[in-house]
């Protein structure tokens, strides 16, 4: 695309953006620049598919996706994109269709990833050299975890799930690179965020790096 469509296409963006720095000239370098990101997608799912949607608006030039599951019909009621045509085919193949424009490449392969209930965790981001890694939340997860010790009788898989739910926190999600992104607002380091969203209450939770991490 031409400069003149891209500060036509995301011309409400900059603005907003210029808001930030009192600057349309700077607002236009961070709009380049979330223009030059690529950014990966682990499972376009509930919470997956909305992402998507919103990196593709805010102008990522380049979209990984990730996912080896086809569409079940079960899908429909909290992930877009998809509708009753689009059962059995692969997840990543129908969104790449779906938005011709983006620049997306597929991956048909399994990594995990959300929100469970009515519970929906928002962070951590994880930035090599600037935060503690994955496996070191991971591991505090455990830690943590009062449940680890009692017998299992449902499986992740199986538990409900709603639609507006996995919107707000993907969403959420999107918001915080965003801001990592431009360097506007205040990111998330080695802490999350747990919303429940039946009273709308907040927890954040801190973690560190592990004692010999070597990543």
């Amino acid at each position: 695309y031409d400069d003149l469509y891209l500060n036509q296409r995301y011309r409400n963006q900059i603005s907003f953006l210029s808001e930030l720095t009192g600057s349309w000239k700077e607002a236009v370098k961070i709009q380049e620049k979330l223009q030059r990101t690529r950014v990966a997608v682990f499972g376009v799912g509930g919470i997956g598919t909305w992402m998507v949607n919103g990196l593709y608006q805010i102008g990522i030039s380049e979209l990984r996706i990730v996912d080896p599951d086809v569409v079940d019909i079960s899908n429909l009621n909290r992930q877009l994109y998809f509708t009753s045509e689009d059962i059995g085919k692969p997840k990543v193949d129908v969104i790449k269709q779906k938005i011709p424009d983006a620049k997306i490449v597929t991956y048909k392969r399994w990594v995990s990833g959300g929100y469970n209930l009515h519970l929906g965790m928002v962070g951590p981001i994880i930035i090599p050299g600037k935060s503690a890694c994955f496996d070191c939340f991971l591991a505090s997860q455990k830690e943590r975890d009062s449940l680890s010790n009692l017998k299992k009788i449902k499986d992740i898989e199986q538990t409900g799930n709603l639609g507006p739910i996995a919107g707000a926190i993907a969403n959420l999600q999107v918001m915080e690179i965003f801001k990592f992104l431009t360097g506007k607002g205040t990111y998330n380091f080695n802490r999350f965020a747990e919303i429940n969203f039946l009273d709308f209450s907040l927890e954040w939770r801190g973690y560190h790096k592990r004692n010999g991490c070597n990543c």
